[in-house]
This record gives structure tokens, sequence and C-alpha cells, in this order.
């Protein structure tokens, strides 16, 4: 077992000694340090009294950097002059300064413009051959699938397909009660939208047209849609089911009053009116004579 001697308060190199810590996991005595700079840090005692450690680090940073602005420019028989060569989108000017652990750097400019600093290895292997912006076109690009939903867009096919998803499968849309909530879906074919936009140009897509359901009971589909004004969109809304419209009729016909059909077939009042006008039910109103 080695013999504990105290060290607190001594100075070794940047690090005052500050209390004794513990053993750590190897059995070996170990000190709190505060370092010149302000860092506080944990050391052996053994290589403390060595000079095995002088600092929490900082030193030897401090030296690298030294070792760096030294060593800028100076001549080396293995230096290879990099200087007017292009790697990439990359033209070296100058020699740049060292890296921190004395890595030869150079200058290179951009096909964008940006100037960087390069070590000879990254550019010899063509592990840099931008200053990065390259790297982030490439990601942006192989997100991109199709091209129709650039930032804030508000118009366009794409906006049609969004929001007959959203209204299908989001029950927090304002419409899903009318769709998703009734069972309506987006057929498997369409999740993709390359394919609803491929369907919608072969059949008379247009700015201005929206999608419908020619039976409103089934899915948006292929065999199901198609485009047409948001008038008559509006338009065919209003309609009920033609086996609704039917059981209405014959309600009417057999003198059911309309209160009972507009509970029973859930239906509006105007619905109902419009029914016995064309049936030739609806009350005549009687008009005031002036006298």
């Amino acid at each position: 077992m080695s013999r504990l001697i105290d060290l607190t308060g001594e100075v070794f190199g940047r690090l005052t000694v500050i209390r004794y810590q513990g053993k750590n996991e190897k059995g070996i005595h170990t000190w709190v340090c505060r370092c010149e700079c302000g860092n506080v840090v944990v050391a052996r005692g053994d290589v403390l009294r060595y000079g095995k450690t002088r600092s929490c680090g900082c030193l030897a940073h401090e030296t690298y950097a030294a070792s760096g602005r030294k060593s800028k420019g100076r001549p080396s028989p293995r230096l290879i002059d990099l200087t007017g060569q292009n790697f990439g989108f990359l033209t070296v000017i100058e020699r740049g300064e060292n890296s921190r652990t004395g890595q030869t750097r150079w200058r290179c400019r951009c096909i964008c413009g940006r100037e960087t600093l390069v070590l000879t290895s990254s550019l010899r292997r063509k592990q840099t051959i931008s200053c990065g912006c390259m790297g982030l076109l490439h990601a942006t690009q192989a997100k991109i699938k199709h091209g129709d939903a650039p930032f804030r867009r508000t118009k366009g096919l794409y906006t049609t397909w969004a929001a007959m998803k959203r209204r299908c499968n989001n029950p927090n849309s304002t419409q899903y009660k009318y769709y998703g909530g009734k069972g309506i879906k987006v057929c498997e074919e369409w999740q993709d939208y390359r394919q609803f936009k491929a369907w919608a140009l072969s059949h008379g897509y247009a700015e201005g047209l929206t999608i419908d359901r020619i039976d409103s009971g089934k899915d948006y589909e292929p065999e199901n849609c198609q485009w047409i004004t948001m008038r008559e969109n509006i338009s065919r809304a209003k309609r009920i089911p033609q086996d609704v419209e039917n059981r209405a009729v014959e309600m009417l016909k057999n003198g059911e009053p309309g209160v009972k059909i507009m509970h029973e077939l859930h239906i509006s009042r105007p619905t109902v009116s419009r029914l016995k006008k064309a049936l030739g039910l609806a009350r005549k109103r009687k008009t005031k004579v002036v006298t």
C-alpha cells in the first residue's frame, strides 16, 4: 500500500493542490487541483510529484499553438508545395498557419468565394473538396423528392395533396370529422406525392381546380376522383346521397312531417323544403291584402 504524502497547498507547474480527493479505481491517491487558468482538475499524486502533470491541459494547447506559429513558412525537405493546385472545388492560394498540433495547412479559395484552411493530408486524400458549401448542397438535394414544396408555398398541386391527407389522417384537422372521422382514407398509391401528381396531370388538373370524390362515401382513389371548379364542388357538397334523397321523397309522399324527416335522415331544413318544392308539396305563402 502506497504511503500518503500530504500535498495540500503545494504547487506543481500551474497547478495548486486544494485538497485530498481519495483513491481512484487503481488504489492510487488523487488530489483536487486548481490551475492558473481557473480550471479545477483531479490529478494523481505520483504524476504531480514526478512532474508529468503541470496544468489542466492549457499548457499543452499553448505549446502546440506556439509551435504552429513558429513553424509557419519553415522550409522542410518533405514539404510538397501545393500552391496553385486544385482539389475538388478548392484552389490552393498559399501556405497557411500550421494547426495547433504542428500540421501543415494551406489557405484555399472555394468555388463559392470563401477561404478556408485545410490540412495537406485532407487535400491530397480528397477528404476535403470544398469549404463545406458542397456538403450542404448535396445534403439538401438528397432530401428533395419532387421540388413542388418550396418554403412557405401556399398554392398548387402539392398543397391540394397535403390538405387531402391532412383531413383524412390528422384528428387535429378541423375537417377530420367529415373525412377521416367517417372512415374516408387516401389510397396507398397516393401516399406518394409523385404518383398523385402523375395521375393529376394526366386527368385534367389545372390551377384553380379542386379534387372531388365522385362517390362521397368512398375513399380518395384514382377511380373515384375528378377535377372540378370550386363552385361545382360547393354545389355538390350541398347535395345529399341519392339513397337518402329517395328515402326523404318517399316519406314526403307518405305525408310524414318535415321535422321527423330531418331528425331521422339527418338532413337540413332547406333540403326538405327543396324536395317539397320539387314534389309540389310546398305550402304557398299567404299574401296580405292591403286595404
